[in-house]
């Protein structure tokens, strides 16, 4: 009885500290969908916003492709002008250069071409021998091939040459060359790349802005893959969410249903305890008196032993008096006797005595 309490008290110790860990996992759990329901939010909102840059990052791309065909199509037709002219420079002849390079009084279409060349290269001559200075350097045709428009054409520039010499009727290709098959094609150049510039000062602000939008494209895009990528990132934490959640919810079942054993258990042991109970006065004072009729068991059985082998034939008044003088030898003898013992306690048990009551026989000593 004793060890059954113990194994309640245990059982309930258990289920405590159960309890207690299945509170602990109830929260964690709860926790994890929250932060689930968390992150599938902001992931939804990540994927709206990152639509939302998708479909601006394709406005762009249409407005980026209309400006860049603009730009496109006006330097179209300049660029194969000054590609033209740059070959015509490239062809001409050394003989024909030499020709130029020798003359000591020039026609005066000769000195207009010559003059405009040196002029839009950054050289400034007043006189012929001057030109001639800048036209016998090696690297005056690769000069001229070489010419950077963007950066060279300034606006000052570009106004002087119109001014000086493309608006004068005698500078065109086919007057200069007439006079010289060299100054030709130069004249070409120089109005090729007048023009092309003012068509590049035309379309600068569309190739800014075509700059502008291709930046801000790209800044787009950027911001769409971070977004993206959050979204993956998110998706990956609700996914390692819900298994940690799953495993969570499964310890807190197996928690549950351990409970519910050990509190079955810790009920049927109460009930046992409380039917149990009438019995512990019994076996407490069995327990009690064990002691006393183990120091009497040897008298007690000599006793027992003497009756049944030689009392058998004597009444009941005759039995007691044989009895009461045995004790009293025995007592004599250092063997301990019990005072109220009944020899029918050692020659039945407590059911065969039952049966006899049941059956009309007097409980007594007899």
């Amino acid at each position: 009885l004793a060890q059954t309490v113990a194994q309640v008290e245990t059982l309930r110790a258990t289920l405590g500290a159960t309890q207690q860990e299945l509170a602990q996992k109830t929260r964690q759990a709860d926790a994890k969908l929250q932060q689930m329901v968390q992150d599938q939010q902001e992931a939804e909102q990540k994927q709206t916003a990152a639509a939302a840059l998708q479909i601006e990052l394709a406005q762009q791309d249409v407005q980026v492709r209309e400006r860049r065909a603009v730009v496109v199509r006006d330097l179209e037709r300049a660029e194969p002008a000054v590609e033209e002219a740059q070959r015509a420079v490239s062809n001409i002849k050394k003989q024909q250069l030499t020709e130029v390079r020798a003359m000591a009084n020039p026609p005066a279409a000769v000195k207009l071409a010559m003059d405009a060349v040196c002029t839009l290269l950054g050289h400034r001559a007043p006189d012929w021998k001057a030109l001639q200075g800048v036209i016998r350097r090696d690297d005056f045709i690769a000069s001229i091939v070489r010419f950077d428009t963007d950066k060279q054409m300034t606006r000052q520039l570009r106004a002087l040459m119109r001014r000086q010499f493309l608006e004068r009727p005698e500078f065109n290709f086919e007057t200069v060359n007439r006079a010289s098959k060299a100054c030709g094609p130069l004249v070409k150049w120089v109005v090729a790349q007048v023009e092309y510039a003012e068509i590049l000062e035309r379309v600068g602000p569309l190739r800014n802005e075509v700059q502008e939008l291709e930046a801000q494209a790209e800044a787009t895009q950027v911001r769409a893959a971070t977004l993206e990528q959050m979204v993956r990132e998110l998706e990956q934490s609700i996914a390692r969410y819900k298994d940690e959640y799953a495993l969570l919810i499964a310890d807190t079942e197996r928690m549950k249903a351990e409970m519910i054993r050990v509190e079955s258990k810790v009920e049927r042991s109460l009930r046992l305890l409380a039917s149990l109970e009438s019995e512990r006065a019994r076996w407490e004072q069995g327990s009690a008196t064990f002691g006393a009729q183990m120091a009497t068991l040897v008298g007690d059985v000599l006793l027992a032993a003497a009756l049944l082998a030689y009392g058998g034939l004597y009444d009941q008044q005759y039995r007691d008096w044989l009895t009461s003088r045995w004790a009293l030898h025995v007592q004599r003898s250092g063997i301990l006797v019990r005072t109220d013992m009944r020899v029918s306690d050692f020659v039945s048990s407590a059911e065969e005595r039952l049966v006899w009551q049941r059956a009309g026989l007097p409980d007594d000593a007899l």
